[in-house]
């Protein structure tokens, strides 16, 4: 939402009509925390989802307006003005204030006011934020707007040639808007409507879909105005000066486009973001209706003014001569600046070669900088160290390429450097990757060009227990996913894939009318992969769906998609066309659903296990119907979905599926056969349908965004092995081309996207390369192409090892985890033979004689002499994490009632803790009694707590309650006694009544995508947590009433007990004395070791 600074607020000529400066006095609460005025200074502190001032302001109708303020704060403020008679959207975008706390900064808007608008409601806000802002100099001023004065320049791409280009915008308008949490899919992310010239906006213009076979799925379009120009324009975007820019685009008209022709404009903005100069270019006309036409041209360095910091690009029509009649497309839209000496790019695709082929390095494009004499190529290992060099001409480099032949497989790093000017100058290539949900790019750099050589012939492997999840979606399709992603699966061995996403929706828009828009998949899959593959369907139509009129969001879906169908027939007719259709390409792997949990617990599934059972019956009926041998997959879950299938085998569900695939990473399919056999069912095929590979979150833990990337193909390998000794039947990786890279991880987050996550077993930005895990997942597959199945595991003093088998062929898997290489030990020295070989993980062969274990490096060796028989109890694959004990009192906690939906205390069915508490204390002894009551019910968790402080004494941040009175809980969701597994909260009542409620931290979500969660060190909102704080005899009382899914991945309403920790805050008035306590383990350091037990009540 941050970002979308309005058009105007550059382009107006602000003619001061009336101009009407607004006391800030006169500006009055919106979800504020709190207000003061001093000075003519209006300071206002807020908290999540959204708080701000706000004010009713009298306008003309049809007259235009600025708005402007000075701010400074720690939180962006967004300026909007909202009317119901607006054309269009009932809100106006102003600004978007990037604050600062020491200084105040003048920001501005404008609006134009329709003819039935008399009055619009000003609100500056802060969204999904918390600190404080202040403002002063509000006004609100009658405008004239004007066509800022533009130069125009002639299309000079042809004069730019000769170096490369960092792409500083690359926009295919995939992405929405976001309002809060709703999704408006006319309007594209970091995009404004805009008219200059006498010209109007107009509504009209939108984000569109456009589905004819060849053509990307979404554009912006353009009608063409009465008279001067509008189209839109995108948010400021940071660049440099100095540097020629270079515009290319894709564009297609409508049949009766006419009196118009498309423009593209530059607007230039310092470093304050005030416009220093526009560039308007001509394109030329569109000549193709049904095709789009690709677009070049720039501006040359001379046009860029040396105060540059910003740039906005404006896309749209000018009024020529004539009737203005219909539209214009735009669409794949880059724009850059050039930069550097050249771009190396590996000839074959995705820098993946096979032993005996020639790596061979181009500049891309053939565009090397004229000052370049001579191109050094220096060949690196994985640990970055030289292992040869060669120096070439730079036109040699131009037109042949620079090249090497491997003797070895193995990852290699290519680091190039030029010879200029007598100096020797590394090249590296600057880039960038989409911020989500807003046009922000985050700026990134590559030192090294990656290549793999892989040690087996290319298209030989075929691993039978491998596959990959790819992007089956109607829109990931027609963007060519599967023409990206087929080359790299059958070079590193994938013998099926898994559809994921394709959407019920799409393949039925309306009832009894198909779109099979996956036969050209199909086709270039061929029989032998549709053979194996899995067909991944989930997602209720709007016209079938049982809540249709839901359209609020769970993340990226509104709800009205993810509840059951309306009638049980709308399921069974869809399954029946469906598997009646794709019968014939080979299909026979069908999986229901994608991650369906409780309600609230998945943003993909949000009604009843009853109703998924339900709707489960109906598809495996029609199914089954249709072909008596189709293998039904249950939609695929994860670890911490085991409740759900627990209820699903009470309801009796097994029979309606065959195999259970696993999600995410560290899943363990013997807990779900514990479940199995509770429910006295046969275990159905585990299976994996998504396997999270190198998913990296930002966790303490590896893999992190600080993780080397042999420190991630380590994770990732160990955590294959454990899938596979589970006795998982094959492994379906997911995410093989990334779309966030871990380097720009914390980034995005910065940026409030704060469920990002980096995987990729490919990068896609700068272009697709391979990374070492592919590397090494290839080449497991070629040791292990008939099979991976699990034979035990080993110690030879500090090296590991891990026996599987390749059909009849067993073979070691060995590793240490020390920092420095190890010999190998005698004992594993004595089982070599004459037919032992020796590979690393790269695909090296290694002499026995010479075998050294090097860190961080796995070995397969085969030919062994007979292995002992694996001791029970080693476990060599799993990480070590030590057994706690634990400690803390015991306590109990109810499951009726205490607090209803209204925040009503119910104390008739409490039942109170009231032993077992402690104080500790900071040099002031203090008394206090206290007590609490937890409960379970009505799918929330709720807790009431009283305490005999009566002067309470209130934090001043609400970041920081525990410094005023105030109450801490948490919880160990894994009952294990390790800091990482605990969610904790802190409440209390601020000086001006409200009660902020702060989830302080939370386990990782790892690829789980929960509902109704709030991210911790982020405030929860009051639609999954009520809270009061009440004055009672004597005391005050905490109530709380949360969402169980705000504590996940601890679901409160299946545990058999619960690990719990509370302490109530003391401050006397001059700080912080101590705190009151039940089981520490919060306030005297994080230690959940000494949470206290909690069990339901005997008649549970």
């Amino acid at each position: 939402m941050y970002g979308k600074t309005l058009w105007m607020t550059l382009f107006c000529a602000v003619l001061a009509a009336s101009a009407a400066d607004i006391p800030v006095s006169k500006l009055e609460s919106d979800n504020a925390v709190s207000l003061e005025t001093e000075a003519g200074i209006l300071s206002c502190r807020v908290v999540p989802p959204k708080g701000g001032v706000a004010l009713t302001l009298p306008v003309e109708p049809g007259a235009v307006y600025t708005v402007s303020a000075e701010l400074s704060g720690d939180v962006p403020v967004e300026c909007v003005a909202w009317s119901k008679n607006f054309p269009g959207r009932n809100r106006r975008n102003l600004f978007v204030a990037g604050t600062k706390p020491e200084e105040f900064r003048r920001f501005s808007g404008t609006f134009a006011a329709g003819e039935n608008v008399n009055s619009v409601r000003l609100n500056l806000f802060a969204w999904q934020r918390t600190g404080s802002f202040r403002l002063r100099n509000l006004s609100c001023s009658r405008t004239v707007p004007a066509d800022p004065e533009a130069i125009a320049v002639r299309p000079s791409a042809g004069k730019l040639a000769g170096r490369p280009c960092v792409w500083l915008l690359r926009e295919g308008f995939s992405y929405p808007k976001w309002q809060g949490n709703n999704r408006i899919d006319t309007e594209p992310s970091g995009w404004d409507r805009v008219a200059f010239g006498g010209a109007e906006i107009n509504a009209a213009d939108r984000l569109t879909p456009l589905t004819s076979p060849g053509t990307p799925p979404q554009a912006l379009e353009v009608n063409a105005p009465e008279t001067g120009l509008s189209g839109w324009i995108c948010n400021p975007l940071e660049t440099v000066p100095g540097n020629p820019f270079l515009l290319r685009l894709q564009l297609r008209r409508s049949g009766d486009f006419s009196g118009a022709r498309p423009v593209a404009r530059i607007h230039f903005l310092s470093r304050t973001r005030e416009l220093l100069k526009v560039v308007e270019t001509e394109l030329p006309a569109v000549p193709s209706v049904d095709n789009w036409s690709s677009v070049s041209t720039g501006v040359t360095a001379e046009h860029v003014p040396p105060e540059t910091a910003f740039f906005q690009l404006f896309l749209g029509c000018r009024a020529t001569e004539g009737k203005p009649r219909g539209k214009l497309w735009f669409d794949m839209v880059f724009f850059g600046r050039q930069q550097g000496f050249f771009l190396p790019r590996a000839d074959r695709f995705g820098g993946w070669y096979h032993l005996g082929e020639t790596v061979t390095v181009t500049p891309a494009g053939k565009v090397c900088a004229p000052e370049v004499e001579e191109v050094i190529g220096i060949v690196r290992d994985s640990q970055e160290r030289e292992l040869q060099r060669k120096c070439i001409p730079a036109e040699e480099f131009r037109l042949r390429g620079w090249f090497f032949l491997p003797d070895t497989p193995g990852f290699y790093l290519l680091d190039f450097r030029v010879k200029a000017g007598g100096r020797e100058i590394p090249v590296t290539e600057e880039f960038s990757e989409r911020s989500v949900r807003v046009l922000n790019r985050i700026p990134l750099k590559q030192r090294y060009l990656p290549v793999a050589v892989a040690s087996v012939p290319r298209n030989s492997l075929q691993a039978g227990w491998l596959g990959f999840s790819i992007d089956g979606s109607l829109s990931g399709l027609m963007h060519g996913s599967l023409d990206r992603q087929l080359p790299i699966i059958r070079a590193l061995g994938g013998s099926f894939v898994r559809f994921h996403g394709c959407i019920w929706p799409d393949l039925e828009p309306e009832r009894g009318k198909f779109n099979f828009f996956l036969d050209d998949a199909m086709r270039k899959l061929g029989p032998e992969l549709c053979a194996r593959s899995v067909l991944n369907v989930w997602g209720t139509p709007r016209w079938a769906s049982s809540l249709p009129g839901r359209t609020d969001m769970q993340l990226n879906n509104p709800t009205w998609k993810i509840v059951k169908p309306a009638r049980n027939e709308y399921t069974r007719e869809f399954w029946s066309a469906l598997v009646n259709h794709y019968r014939k390409f080979g299909i026979r792997r069908y999986e229901v659903w994608n991650e369906p949990h409780l309600p609230g617990f998945s943003c993909f599934w949000n009604d009843t296990p009853e109703h998924f059972a339900e709707m489960l019956a109906d598809a495996a009926s029609a199914i089954r119907g249709e072909d008596a041998g189709a293998e039904i997959w249950l939609g695929g879950i994860g670890q911490r979905y085991l409740p759900f299938y627990d209820r699903l085998l009470e309801l009796g569900a097994r029979k309606y599926f065959d195999a259970v695939p696993l999600h995410g990473r560290d899943y363990n399919a013997d807990t779900f056969r514990s479940l199995d056999r509770k429910h006295g069912v046969a275990s159905p095929v585990y299976t994996s349908s998504e396997w999270h590979t190198v998913l990296i979150s930002a966790d303490k833990l590896p893999p992190n965004p600080e993780s080397t990337e042999r420190e991630i193909s380590k994770v990732m390998l160990l955590d294959l092995l454990r899938q596979k000794r589970s006795g998982v039947r094959e492994v379906t990786a997911f995410g093989l081309i990334g779309w966030i890279r871990k380097e720009g991880l914390r980034r995005h987050l910065s940026h409030g996207n704060y469920r990002a996550q980096a995987i990729g077993i490919f990068e896609s930005v700068p272009y697709i390369m391979p990374r070492h895990c592919a590397l090494v997942l290839e080449e497991l597959a070629a040791r292990f192409p008939a099979s991976l199945d699990y034979d035990g595991e080993f110690r030879f003093g500090a090296v590991r090892g891990a026996r599987f088998r390749s059909g009849p062929v067993p073979i070691l898997i060995a590793w240490h985890d020390e920092k420095e290489a190890l010999e190998c030990p005698e004992e594993l020295k004595k089982l070599f033979s004459e037919t032992t070989r020796i590979s690393d993980w790269e695909g090296r062969e290694i002499r026995p004689g010479e075998f050294a274990l090097q860190p961080e490096e796995f070995y397969y060796l085969s030919g062994l002499e007979k292995l002992p028989l694996p001791a029970a109890g080693i476990d060599v694959l799993s990480p070590e994490r030590p057994q706690l004990a634990l400690q803390g009192p015991a306590g109990v906690f109810g499951s009726r009632p205490i607090i209803d939906a209204d925040g009503v205390f119910l104390p008739a069915d409490a039942v109170w803790n009231e032993r077992n508490w402690g104080v500790r204390h900071y040099g002031k002894p203090f008394h206090r009694r206290s007590r609490f009551a937890l409960a379970v019910a009505d799918g929330t968790l709720q807790l009431a707590v009283e305490t005999s402080d009566e002067r309470p004494v209130p934090a001043a941040d609400p970041r920081r309650l525990w410094l005023g009175d105030s109450l801490q809980f948490a919880f160990d969701t894994a009952g294990s006694g390790h800091p990482a597994d605990c969610v904790e909260f802190a409440l209390g009542e601020l000086a001006d009544g409200s009660i902020p409620v702060l989830k302080l931290g939370a386990p990782p979500l790892g690829g789980d995508l929960p509902g109704d969660y709030t991210v911790p060190g982020s405030f929860v909102g009051r639609e999954t947590a009520l809270r009061k704080v009440e004055k009672i005899p004597g005391g005050r009382r905490y109530l709380v009433r949360l969402k169980q899914s705000e504590l996940y991945p601890l679901i409160p309403a299946v545990a058999e007990k619960l690990r719990f920790s509370l302490l109530i805050n003391e401050n006397d008035g001059s700080g912080r004395i101590g705190y009151h306590h039940w089981a520490d383990g919060i306030g005297n350091g994080k230690d959940p070791v000494r949470y206290g037990t909690l069990l339901p009540p005997p008649s549970r």
